[in-house]
């Protein structure tokens, strides 16, 4: 996957082991940058842009929120990459 779309600070994060999540359109890319390389991708409900991203305290999940006339959100599980 090759682009970004982030708008703003809550669209880029890094979670406690250094792995990125940034949004591309209505897709999550999971990369790591300890090996260079892009580890998964998660395709939102909605096919809106995401909004905002953010990982849970212990990296097992991602939050992904789009906002449009209404709240959209995807919680992934990512225990098991």
């Amino acid at each position: 996957m090759i682009g970004i779309t982030a708008s703003n600070k809550t669209n880029f994060v890094v979670d406690k082991n250094g792995l990125i999540a940034y949004p591309a359109g209505a897709v999550v890319v999971l990369y790591n940058p300890k090996n260079n390389s892009q580890v998964k991708f998660f395709q939102t409900q909605n096919p809106k842009p995401i909004s905002a991203i953010c990982f849970s305290e212990d990296s097992n999940y991602l939050a992904v929120a789009e906002v449009n006339f209404i709240l959209f959100y995807d919680i992934f599980y990512l225990n098991l990459l």
